[in-house]
């Protein structure tokens, strides 16, 4: 039951970690309708997979991580003008230039999944939270590799569920509502630029 457990936990943190709207399952939504859902599932794996370096990382050096993004303005500025530049990209882009875009493209899915979870700023300060409150509640135990790797695969497939299902959801709306479509790049940018001016707020408060 505890090899279970762990399972569970790493899933349910992972996949409601990934629910609010953020850079990652953003991205998840624009390269679905681009390229549809198959190309939407190689982007979903590298962010899984990084989801999975990032808990480590998490686990094994937890609060020294956190004090050191709260407290490095220049890591906060760059989070801010990566989000903005984003946005901004997303809010300009016209919908005729979308498949010269898509076609222009020289990163691949996986890599482009990987780089956006890599600079989702969210990710590590959850995730010290996130297993700093099953340690003390004692339900989370990483003592036997066992408990390690079952968490770690439960927190891959959560962010893996997530992601395509967001990527699922865009096709299904977009496909019943129609001009939604022509707005898509508009609500995504400000979507983007909202986080951007978020993280900006959290530097001066």
């Amino acid at each position: 039951m505890t090899y279970i457990l762990h399972f569970i936990l790493g899933f349910a943190a992972s996949f409601l970690g990934t629910l609010p709207f953020g850079p990652i399952n953003l991205s998840m939504v624009d390269t679905t309708l681009k390229g549809g859902l198959r190309v939407g599932l190689r982007f979903s794996v590298a962010a899984a997979l990084v989801e999975i370096a990032q808990s480590l990382f998490a686990y094994s050096f937890g609060m020294l991580i956190t004090r050191y993004l709260e407290h490095n303005v220049w890591i906060q500025l760059t989070v801010f003008v990566v989000l903005f530049a984003i946005g901004a990209v997303f809010f300009t882009r016209k919908e005729k230039e979308d498949a010269s875009v898509e076609s222009g493209r020289k990163i691949s899915p996986f890599a482009r999944g990987a780089i956006v979870g890599l600079l989702n700023p969210q990710a590590l300060p959850f995730w010290v939270a996130v297993i700093a409150a099953l340690k003390s509640s004692h339900w989370l135990s990483f003592a036997v590799w066992d408990f390690i790797l079952l968490f770690l695969l439960g927190v891959s497939l959560g962010k893996l569920v997530a992601l395509l299902l967001y990527g699922k959801l865009s096709l299904w709306i977009v496909q019943r509502i129609s001009s939604l479509s022509h707005w898509m790049n508009r609500i995504i940018g400000s979507i983007f630029i909202l986080l951007a001016l978020i993280q900006v707020a959290k530097m001066f408060s």
